[in-house]
C-alpha cells in the first residue's frame, strides 16, 4: 500500500531525509506563500502521497475539458499545476462540478464529488487522474447533495462518508449528515444519520430565498464536512453561511463517536475557527486538515477571495487545540513563517490565548467609557448588549458588544428624510424587544425644537442592527378620538407592567409653554397609543427638581427609566437643566399590580437618588443593566465635561446595589480615571501575535473607540480619525481622539502603519502598550509616537492617564496631505521610531511593558491604513 495522507501542509523534504518517518521531529522552519496558487482553486483537498502532495479542488476545466485542477509539490511550498483530474460526465452532460475529494485504497483512489448537485464517484489508479465516473448515484433519493468527505474510522476500522444535503425543519436548509461506505467504495451502508444542523444566524445563506417553488424565511447553510480522530474526539470541521460573501467562516463541532451526535459549543455567534478578518481574508471556508510529518502539529487548507472577488484561492495556514477549540494561527495572506512543530516555538502564544494577563491592568477599567449623552443600552438574550445613540442628530446608530465597557460593533440603523416631521433634532434613541421585534423610539422635528414629538422605528428581521421600518409618530396628546393637537414628547420608554404595554415619555404641558414633566398611556401596539396621556407626577414638587435648583425657576423631568426589583416598579428621571451642573436623578416607584394611569399611586422620593460632586456634574440621563454574568447590576448615565453651560457630555458606568427596602442605592458617581473592576464576566483580553487590517471593507470592527462618535469611518480603504462629516459644532467635542484593537495586547512588537494628516498641524499616530484607555487628551496609560507637521516634528511620549511626558522631540519634514509609514519597534525597554524607513527616535523606558495598540490624534483629522502589528517573538 502507497503512503496515503489527506494533507493540508508539509514540510521540506530534508526532514524525512535527516529524521525517517518515525522519529520525532527538531525545530524547523516552513516559509510559503497564501495563495499557494494564483489559479482558482476552492474547496480545496490536499492528498499525501509517497512523498508529493496533489492538491485537489472547484475550478475551471483544463484544455481538455477535465474538471477539477491539481496541483502537484514536492515540498508544500512550491506547486504546480497538472491540469484536470475528472474526465468530465457526458452520459447524461453534467454542468456543475464541486467540491472534490480523494482517498486510496488498496491500490485504488476514489475521488468523490457533486456532479449537478448529487454526490458521484470517480475511480483512477493513479492520484493525479484521469479520473473515471462510475455512473453511480450516491444518494439517488436526495434532491440535494454535495462536499462528500470520505473518513476512514480508526476506532470501528470503517470507512464513513459525510457529506451536506438539505433539511426542511427547525432551521431549514443545508447541513451535515453521514452513512458507511460499501466495501466497494462506490456503495453506501446502512441508513444516513444527521451529523449537525444549523443553529445560528451566523449561518443563514439567504434571507427569503426561493427554492423547491417555496419562499423560504432564512435558508440556512452547513457544508464542506471534514473530520479529525484526535485524542479520542471526533473533530468535524464545516463551513457556514454563503461562500459568495464575507460571512462564510469555519466552526468545528465534536463527538465522542463517529456518527455523532456532534455539538458545536464555540461558534454560538460566528465561525469559530476562521473567518473573514479585514484587510486579510475575505470568505475563508471549506477546508481539509492534516497531520504534519513533525507529527504534532495540524494543518489547515481552505478557500479565500482575492481581493478582487474574482477568485477563490487555497491557503494554508497552521491549527492550534484550545479550550476554545481549534483555531488557525494567523491566518491571513502573503508570505508566511512558521517555526515547526508549534511546541517548540512561540506561536502557541500567540494564539490569543488568556494568559499571563495581570487582572489588575486589564480586568479593570476607568470612566469615562465614551463619548456622547442620553445613553441607552438593552442586553438581550442572545448574550449581546445592544447601544443606541443619535447619529449626529440626523439618524440612529445601534452597537453590538459583548460587554459594557466597550460599544462594540457600530451600524447605522436608520437616517432622517431630508424633509418632515422627523428631518432634524433625533435624541435619545432607545432599543427595545417587544413582541418578537425590535423597536427603536426617537425623538425628533421639522428643524424647530417646538414640533419635538416622539416616533418609533420597527425591526424588519430579528438582527437589531438590520433594516427598519419608521412606523411614524406616536400621538401624546389629550385628544386620542381625533388625534388632533399632538403635543411636545421626548424621551419614551416602554413599560410592560400588568401583563399591558405602556409608554412613559416627557412633555409640555401646552403647546409651547416648555414646562417638561413625565406623561403615560397604555399602547395598542408598540407603536400606537391607546389612551390620553396621564402626568404622573408635578415636575416642581422640590427645589433640586427645578432649573438650577433656583426656586423662581420652572421645573424639568425628564429622561424616565424603568427598574424593577422585589415587586416594585421603579422610575428613574432626570431633573434640574441637562445643560448644567445641577442636572440629578429623582425617583417615582409604584407597587406591582397598581394602575399606573392613577397619578395617586406614584410615590416621589423626598431627595435625589444620584446627583454630582465637587468634580463630577450633570449627572444624569441613566439607564440599568447587569453585568454579562447577571450578577451586577450596573448604572449607565451621562456626565458633564465640566462645570460650565453646555451640553458637551461623556457616557459612565458603576455598579449600584439595593437598600433593605428594595430601592436602589446609585451611591455617588465616581471621579473620572479612577480604576473599576470590569463587569463580571467580561473577557480578559489576549496576548496576540500578530494583527493586520487594511479596511478593505470600509469598517472599523476590529476597533475600540474613543471620542466623539462622528470623528470616527472608515471609507476608501482606509480608517478616518478626527473627521469632523460637516457638522461644524462639533469641532467643540474633540478630544484627542483613539481606537485601539480590540481583545488583543502586545509587550514587544513591530507597529507599521500608513498616516496622513489631512487637516489640522497637530499630532497624530499610533498608541502601543497601552492600558486604562478613556475618553481625553490624555485619557489613557501608555505611549504615543507620531508627527506634527505645524512645528515639522517627530515625537516621542507617554500618557499616565492625566498628563504628557515627552521622551523625544526630532526635527521631520512633515506635510499636510502626504502619506507616510510610520514604524514602532519596542523590545523590552528599547523603543524605536522609524519614518519611511528612517530611524528617527531611540528611547529607553520601562514605565509600561504590555498593553493595547492603536492610532490616536490630536486636533486633526488623520488617515491610516494598511496597519500591521506583530509580536517580535514569533516574526
Amino acid at each position: 500500500m502507497m503512503k496515503i495522507q489527506t494533507v493540508c501542509v508539509e514540510c521540506v523534504l530534508i526532514f524525512f531525509a535527516v529524521f525517517g518517518a518515525g522519529c520525532a521531529a527538531a525545530p524547523m522552519e516552513l516559509t510559503y506563500h497564501n495563495p499557494v496558487w494564483d489559479g482558482y482553486l476552492a474547496d480545496p483537498q490536499v492528498l499525501y502521497v509517497d512523498g508529493v502532495y496533489y492538491a485537489y479542488g472547484t475550478g475551471p476545466a483544463d484544455e481538455n475539458g477535465r474538471q477539477f485542477p491539481v496541483l502537484r509539490s514536492d515540498d508544500f511550498v512550491n506547486w504546480t499545476y497538472l491540469g484536470g483530474a475528472l474526465e468530465s460526465v457526458t452520459d447524461p452532460a453534467i454542468r456543475d462540478y464541486w467540491a472534490p475529494e480523494a482517498v486510496e485504497r488498496d491500490g485504488l483512489f476514489y475521488l468523490y464529488y457533486a456532479g449537478d448537485q448529487k454526490m458521484r464517484v470517480a475511480v483512477s489508479d493513479r492520484p493525479e487522474g484521469p479520473f473515471k465516473d462510475t455512473g453511480r448515484l450516491l444518494f439517488p433519493d436526495e434532491p440535494f447533495s454535495i462536499d462528500g468527505h470520505p473518513f476512514f474510522d480508526p476506532v470501528s476500522e470503517q470507512w464513513y462518508l459525510f457529506f451536506a444535503k438539505d433539511f426542511f425543519d427547525q432551521r431549514v436548509g443545508t447541513a451535515l449528515a453521514v452513512v458507511r461506505l460499501g466495501d466497494d467504495m462506490i456503495s453506501t451502508v446502512g441508513s444516513v444519520t444527521t451529523v449537525l444542523r444549523a443553529f445560528s444566524d451566523w449561518q443563514i445563506y439567504e434571507r427569503n430565498r426561493t427554492l423547491y417553488d417555496q419562499l423560504w424565511d432564512a435558508w440556512h447553510t452547513v457544508e464542506g464536512p471534514f473530520v479529525v480522530y484526535r485524542d479520542g474526539t471526533y473533530y468535524c470541521f464545516y463551513s457556514g453561511g454563503n461562500w459568495q460573501t464575507p460571512g462564510y467562516g469555519v466552526g468545528c463541532a465534536v463527538a465522542e463517536n463517529v456518527a455523532g451526535p456532534y455539538r458545536d459549543r464555540w461558534s454560538i455567534d460566528k465561525a469559530s475557527v476562521i473567518g473573514t478578518i479585514p484587510g486579510q481574508l475575505i470568505g475563508p471556508g471549506h477546508n481539509s486538515v492534516i497531520l504534519a510529518p513533525d507529527k504534532e502539529t495540524y494543518f489547515m487548507a481552505y478557500h479565500s477571495w482575492n481581493a478582487e472577488r474574482t477568485k477563490r484561492q487555497m491557503c494554508i495556514d497552521p491549527i492550534i487545540w484550545t479550550e476554545q477549540g481549534p483555531k488557525v494561527l494567523n491566518p491571513s495572506r502573503g508570505v508566511k513563517t512558521v517555526r515547526l512543530p508549534l511546541s517548540a516555538s512561540a506561536a502557541g502564544r500567540s494564539a490569543d490565548e488568556e494568559k499571563d494577563i495581570d487582572p489588575a491592568l486589564f480586568g479593570t477599567f476607568v470612566n469615562p467609557v465614551y463619548e456622547g449623552a442620553d445613553p441607552f443600552v438593552c442586553k438581550h438574550t442572545d448574550g449581546y448588549y445592544y447601544f443606541c445613540q443619535s447619529e449626529g442628530d440626523q439618524g440612529v446608530s445601534v452597537w453590538k458588544s459583548d460587554r459594557l465597557t466597550d460599544k462594540g460593533i457600530k451600524r447605522i440603523v436608520w437616517l432622517s428624510p431630508e424633509t418632515g416631521w422627523n428631518s432634524s433634532g433625533v435624541w435619545a434613541p432607545e432599543i427595545h424587544y417587544l413582541n418578537d421585534k425590535w423597536y427603536i423610539y426617537y425623538a425628533a422635528d421639522d428643524g424647530e425644537n417646538a414640533n419635538h414629538r416622539t416616533g418609533v422605528l420597527e425591526s424588519v428581521t430579528q438582527d437589531a442592527q438590520g433594516d427598519y421600518i419608521d412606523r411614524g409618530i406616536v400621538y401624546t396628546g389629550d385628544h386620542i378620538e381625533t388625534g388632533r393637537d399632538n403635543r411636545w414628547a421626548i424621551d419614551a420608554t416602554p413599560l410592560e407592567m400588568n401583563g399591558r404595554l405602556y409608554l412613559l415619555w416627557s412633555g409640555w404641558q401646552g403647546q409651547r409653554d416648555d414646562i417638561q414633566s413625565l406623561y403615560i398611556a397604555e399602547m395598542e401596539n408598540p407603536w400606537t397609543t391607546k389612551t390620553n396621556r396621564v402626568r404622573i407626577a408635578d415636575n416642581d414638587t422640590y427645589v433640586w427638581e427645578r432649573v438650577s435648583e433656583d426656586p423662581s425657576l420652572k421645573g424639568l423631568n425628564e429622561g424616565p427609566q424603568i427598574l424593577k426589583n422585589d415587586g416594585r416598579i421603579y422610575v428613574i428621571y432626570s431633573c434640574s437643566n441637562s445643560w448644567g451642573p445641577t442636572y440629578k436623578l429623582g425617583q417615582l416607584s409604584i407597587q406591582d399590580g397598581d394602575d399606573p394611569m392613577n397619578p395617586e399611586n406614584w410615590t416621589k422620593k423626598s431627595a435625589p437618588v444620584f446627583q454630582g460632586s465637587q468634580t463630577v456634574h450633570g449627572v444624569g440621563h441613566a439607564m440599568f443593566t447587569t453585568s454579562p454574568d447577571g450578577t451586577e447590576n450596573w448604572i449607565v448615565y451621562h456626565s458633564k465635561i465640566s462645570p460650565q453651560p453646555g451640553w458637551q457630555r461623556n457616557v459612565r458606568i458603576q455598579p449600584f446595589t439595593f437598600s433593605a427596602d428594595g430601592s436602589p442605592d446609585f451611591g455617588t458617581p465616581f471621579d473620572a480615571g479612577r480604576v473599576l473592576k470590569r463587569p463580571s464576566g467580561e473577557p480578559l483580553p489576549k496576548r496576540a501575535g500578530r494583527f493586520a487590517d487594511r479596511f478593505e471593507d470600509n469598517q472599523w470592527d476590529n476597533w475600540c473607540y474613543y471620542g466623539y462618535n462622528r470623528f470616527i469611518d472608515a471609507q476608501n480603504g482606509r480608517l478616518m480619525l478626527g473627521y469632523n462629516p460637516g457638522w461644524g459644532v462639533a469641532n467643540r467635542y474633540r478630544s484627542g481622539e483613539k481606537a485601539i484593537v480590540r481583545d488583543r495586547v502586545w509587550d514587544d512588537f513591530v507597529f507599521q502603519s500608513r498616516v496622513r494628516i489631512v487637516e489640522g498641524h497637530r499630532d497624530a499616530g499610533v498608541i502601543f502598550r497601552v492600558h486604562h484607555p478613556s475618553v481625553g487628551y490624555d485619557a489613557m496609560k501608555g505611549y504615543f509616537a507620531g508627527l506634527i507637521p505645524g512645528t515639522q516634528k517627530a515625537v516621542l511620549g507617554k500618557m499616565d492617564g492625566t498628563n504628557w511626558t515627552e521622551l523625544a522631540l526630532v526635527d521631520f519634514p512633515c506635510q499636510v496631505n502626504r502619506w507616510y509609514r510610520l514604524k514602532v519597534v519596542a523590545e523590552k525597554e528599547k523603543i524605536r521610531v522609524f519614518v519611511d524607513g528612517q530611524p528617527l527616535i531611540e528611547r529607553e523606558d520601562d514605565t509600561y511593558a504590555i498593553g493595547y495598540a492603536g492610532v490616536r490624534v490630536v486636533d486633526v483629522y488623520a488617515e491610516f491604513d494598511d496597519i500591521d502589528i506583530s509580536a517580535v517573538s514569533i516574526r
